[in-house]
């Protein structure tokens, strides 16, 4: 493998590693969205495939809230609280 070969790996390596922090960034900001204009159901949805692909994953504003604290405030304001489901929890 030629140095240019390793180049390339790693190339392409740190941008699919980029693309998928943003999709994830891109569906909670969605949902949080959701969330200040009064559409809980469409925040579920949001923000249940953003915690399914990165369950640790916090906006990277001055106050780092968690995916999972939008997921359940969504839950809440749907009064579906009781339903929602475990997501990242291994067991």
């Amino acid at each position: 493998m030629t140095l240019a070969d390793l180049f390339v790996a790693i190339f392409f390596s740190v941008l699919l590693f980029i693309s998928g922090c943003s999709s994830v960034s891109s569906e909670v900001q969605a949902g949080r969205n959701a969330l200040q204009t009064g559409r809980a159901n469409d925040a579920v949805g949001y923000l249940t495939q953003a915690a399914a692909a990165d369950p640790n994953y916090k906006i990277p504003y001055r106050v780092q809230v968690s995916v999972l604290a939008y997921l359940g405030r969504a839950y809440l304001e749907t009064g579906k609280a009781r339903g929602s489901p475990n997501v990242g929890k291994s067991g």
